[in-house]
């Protein structure tokens, strides 16, 4: 058992992220709670850019809109600085699906503390199955 545990903290990952940070944290209201029975759904809508900006050193970007007609819209966009080799052989795969998996849950968390204030219902996206979700975007790495 000691040398599964020694071998494990040795395993390094091919990708790294150098800094996650905000770019933009954004909340406007155009009116109130609807408060009839037609409940108001939320529209969502996601996108992800991936910049190369030196050797082996990519931007990782994931934007998170919603709107809620009459009431509110909300932007959401978050970087991650990566580290990747050029030379990996699933770099494109990396950054897309696990650079985007490591920040959604910053969006996710961000999402619900933006839209948890006074006379809003708060949004609480579900667990979602990135992979899947990425499978089905056309994203494209910019060099």
């Amino acid at each position: 058992m000691k040398e599964i545990n020694e071998s494990r903290s040795s395993a390094r990952s091919v990708l790294r992220l150098n800094h996650v940070v905000f770019d933009k944290i954004s909340f406007s209201r155009h009116g109130f709670m609807n408060q009839s029975e037609d409940e108001t759904e939320v529209k969502l809508k996601m996108g992800v850019a991936i910049k190369k900006y030196d050797a082996d050193k990519y931007t990782v970007s994931l934007q998170v809109l919603a709107e809620k007609e009459e009431e509110y819209s909300v932007e959401i966009q978050i970087t991650g600085y990566c580290s990747i080799a050029d030379d990996c052989g699933m770099r494109d795969a990396i950054l897309k699906k696990n650079a985007v998996a490591i920040l959604f849950p910053y969006v996710r968390a961000q999402l619900t503390l933006i839209t948890s204030q006074p006379e809003i219902e708060p949004i609480v996206l579900p667990v979602f199955n990135i992979s899947t979700i990425i499978d089905n975007m056309d994203i494209s790495i910019q060099e």
